[in-house]
């Protein structure tokens, strides 16, 4: 007989057929039932629901996660995508253990599809544990869910082990300079470098790999030259920036005002060829000075020059002064001629030795023309090349070569002297009285023998060797025929 399906409430009702039975709908709002074993259609979340033990709960499948990409990053904020099964528009993901403290974080989630969830992970507000372990759970609208266990650690920032500030200072002198920075990953984690603000030393290279900063000849500077600039330490697409400078200054080789050398040994070991420099003379300014370099040793600055029977006699302040006289006679190639005197002459500080070159003298063997170098013996160096008798130059075997260039007869104690040398007072500053033709004068060589003294040189005096006049280099000796160039290395 026919079933009265409508009088079978509660009676352990029965459903056949191959169609579908309706059951009571509504939204959330809409519950009204409290009784166990109930049964509704949820519209607002769409799927069935009852009502258990634990109140309204979704009849559905559970969500599965299989993988999580991305990175969690203890303070920076990152995006993570889950991928799994079963999603459901309105799910979310939570993330759980000892990087969040042991209390569940529920991140702003957004549904791509059934398999795959993305969520921003808004580290300044969740405070990741840094190193520290998570698991991450997908919670469906119904209320079921599925965890990953673990699903990863939390990243740490890089830490740099270099100090902000000045990492050098480099002349831009060709030749390698290197410099480097570093950082590292705690979690063990590769770190690249790059520079993300400012700019490097022209011609200069990071490696992005070692942090090594290198120039095998960097870009040339007007004057000292800061460049300052941000290097980013990159870990896991976490980046760390700290600010650096390098120092540039001009290599002083003498090529320019800016770049003035103090020293013209260091411009000659240079392998610079002989020619016009600029030099700081005491470090009150460039001025520029012929160097030659290819007698004696080279190194020599060119300061003086004049014939013999110039004027510029003992005591005279040509000598002694400041001043320089006619300086562009001594700012070209080395030529003979009148008197002309570079303020180097008596300005520049800290020259180790002098040279003379005469020619054109009577000289000991009819005269010849000579480089004669000469070093101090003095422990230190004066400020002029005009000083006193307590500063001398080395006796050398030059004193012959200076005989042959401007003569002498006298062969004993030979000394040279500068600026009050007097034979009266002859080697060893013993007194002798006034015996031979010893004079004052400002350079040469004064000598003794058989109770006779004598000198020659340069600055005679006017009673020099019985009345002969005094001069620039001139004398009994000597002839006056001659030419003199002085020069100075330091």
């Amino acid at each position: 007989m026919a079933i009265e399906y409508e009088k079978l409430k509660n009676k352990n009702t029965k459903f056949g057929g191959t169609d579908s039975i309706e059951v009571p709908k509504g939204t959330t709002a809409e519950r009204t039932g409290t009784e166990l074993g109930q049964v509704r259609y949820n519209t607002d979340l769409g799927f069935l629901e009852q009502y258990n033990a634990t109140g309204w709960a979704g009849i559905d499948a559970p969500p599965t996660v299989s993988n999580v990409t991305g990175v969690i990053n203890e303070n920076t904020d990152s995006t993570i995508t889950v991928t799994g099964s079963n999603f459901k528009s309105g799910s979310s993901i939570v993330v759980q253990g000892a990087a969040v403290n042991g209390l569940d974080r529920t991140l702003a989630t957004t549904f791509v599809n059934s398999s795959e969830l993305t969520a921003s992970t808004n580290a300044a507000a969740v405070n990741y544990v840094g190193g520290a372990s998570f698991n991450i759970k997908v919670t469906n609208p119904s209320g079921l869910s599925a965890v990953l266990e673990p699903a990863g650690t939390v990243d740490r920032d890089p830490i740099w082990s270099t100090g902000a500030g000045n990492l050098a200072t480099w002349s831009d002198q060709p030749g390698s300079q290197t410099v480097s920075v570093s950082a590292s990953d705690p979690d063990g984690t590769g770190i690249t470098y790059s520079v993300t603000s400012g700019s490097l030393p022209g011609n200069t290279n990071l490696d992005t790999n070692t942090g090594a900063i290198s120039s095998s000849d960097v870009t040339n500077v007007n004057n000292s030259t800061t460049y300052t600039f941000d290097i980013s330490a990159t870990s896991n697409s976490q980046s760390v920036a700290r600010t650096f400078n390098i120092i540039v200054n001009p290599f002083p080789d003498g090529t320019s005002s800016g770049r003035a050398a103090t020293s013209s040994t260091a411009i000659r070991d240079l392998g610079s060829p002989s020619g016009l420099y600029w030099m700081n003379i005491n470090g009150s300014g460039a001025v520029q000075v012929y160097i030659d370099m290819a007698n004696q040793g080279g190194g020599w600055m060119w300061l003086m020059r004049g014939n013999g029977n110039d004027g510029q006699q003992y005591g005279s302040g040509e000598w002694t002064n400041s001043t320089s006289y006619s300086e562009s006679n001594l700012q070209t190639t080395p030529a003979n001629g009148g008197f002309s005197k570079h303020r180097g002459f008596y300005t520049f500080n800290n020259c180790n030795a002098i040279m003379v070159y005469g020619t054109g003298f009577s000289g000991a063997s009819s005269g010849s023309t000579a480089f004669m170098p000469f070093t101090f013996n003095s422990s230190s160096t004066p400020n002029s090349l005009m000083f006193s008798t307590s500063q001398y130059m080395n006796a050398n075997t030059s004193y012959s070569t200076w005989r042959s260039v401007f003569g002498q007869d006298r062969t004993g104690q030979p000394r040279f002297d500068r600026y009050g040398s007097n034979s009266n007072n002859a080697y060893g500053n013993t007194s002798r009285g006034n015996v031979g033709c010893g004079q004052p004068l400002m350079f040469g060589f004064n000598a003794h023998d058989n109770g006779n003294d004598v000198n020659s040189g340069l600055g005679t005096h006017p009673n020099y060797c019985g009345g002969n006049p005094g001069g620039f280099a001139r004398g009994s000796w000597m002839g006056n025929g001659g030419t003199v160039r002085i020069y100075a290395r330091n």
